[in-house]
């Protein structure tokens, strides 16, 4: 039997649809919807076992979606699109806020893990961050060299990471204070993320580079990895941070390891139009990526990871535990057999 590490990967499901680029797609808590924002201004829910949409396209006021992000309990949406608006959406498709305080493009859109906070990112060079409920906000922020392109919040809220023209920042997610950086990353950053453990950072570059942060001081943990041939406009990190991802707009997908900071398995590859947005789901099984160009290109993938890396580099916590005992308990009935002859 062929290893998946030797395979051609391709995708288990196809999710068509949208009319021009999908920049932005976040798995539901129950990895099996799918939430996908486009230049064709709609939002899209995604039933992600047969690819079928659910319900209607969500549209509602301003233009173009550049960034979506399903809450951590599954039942809330932020939108950011391009005349800078962020919109709240519950996740059946009716609109909760509707908010205008930046001038320009929502580039980037992520929630704290209470679900209580957003924070998104502009390229009027501001980002914000608002409270869900009420609708009042910390900032604007200057965010400091360039448009934000990239934000997230650290995994026990108290902290945000941005991407801001080439510099990372890390901020006080409460007082909007500077609290780390700027570090510098000359080749300009385009996408970032923040690992399970809190430890690290994960930066692309728009020169098709990344970059492994050390979140406490900021200190590199190799020299740019340097796999892609075009922009790393996307990444993320697997929930059990042993692995992560990266886009490209040169049209493929690469896996990584942490530890070794070395590629793993086959790339994934799309259309000559580039990767816009890469997530894994949070059972850890799937990932999906979405792909812009031409209408019939823009659409978005969802790969099953069994078919693509060893079951250690992709499996949570329990499952490794649940097939540790399985495998304990398949040896002692081996024993026992043999014992019993």
């Amino acid at each position: 039997m062929t290893s998946p590490e030797h395979k051609n990967p391709s995708p288990k499901a196809i999710l068509t649809g949208h009319t021009d680029d999908v920049h932005s797609i976040s798995f539901c808590s129950d990895s099996r919807r799918l939430v996908s924002g486009s230049s064709d201004g709609t939002v899209r829910l995604w039933h992600v076992d047969d690819g079928l949409p659910i319900g209607e396209p969500w549209k509602g006021k301003g233009r173009r979606v550049y960034s979506v992000a399903v809450s951590h309990a599954g039942d809330k949406v932020v939108v950011g699109r391009q005349d800078g608006r962020v919109q709240v959406w519950s996740i059946d498709g009716r609109i909760i806020s509707d908010w205008k305080e930046h001038n320009d493009g929502i580039h980037s859109v992520s929630w704290s893990p209470d679900d209580l906070r957003v924070v998104s990112g502009s390229a009027d060079h501001d980002f914000i961050i608002w409270d869900v409920e009420s609708g009042r906000f910390l900032g604007p922020i200057n965010g400091g060299s360039g448009q934000v392109n990239a934000t997230c919040f650290s995994p026990d809220g108290n902290k945000i990471a941005t991407g801001s023209g080439s510099t990372v920042r890390v901020w006080d997610s409460r007082t909007g204070d500077q609290l780390l950086g700027p570090w510098e990353e000359r080749n300009g950053v385009a996408s970032i993320a923040w690992s399970p453990k809190g430890d690290m950072i994960v930066t692309g570059t728009q020169a098709a580079t990344f970059q492994l942060w050390r979140s406490k001081d900021g200190a590199t943990l190799h020299e740019p990895l340097e796999e892609h041939s075009l922009a790393v406009v996307s990444v993320a990190i697997h929930p059990n941070g042993k692995i992560f991802a990266s886009g490209s707009h040169d049209g493929t997908v690469l896996f990584w390891d942490i530890g070794t900071r070395q590629p793993i398995g086959k790339p994934l590859q799309h259309s000559k139009n580039g990767v816009e947005s890469v997530a894994f789901s949070p059972n850890g099984r799937l990932l999906a990526s979405s792909v812009g160009g031409f209408e019939s290109d823009c659409n978005i993938r969802i790969w099953d990871l069994q078919d693509i890396l060893p079951t250690h580099l992709y499996a949570l916590a329990a499952e490794q535990s649940a097939d540790m005992k399985q495998l304990l308990s398949d040896n002692l009935a081996e024993v026992t057999i043999r014992d019993n002859f």
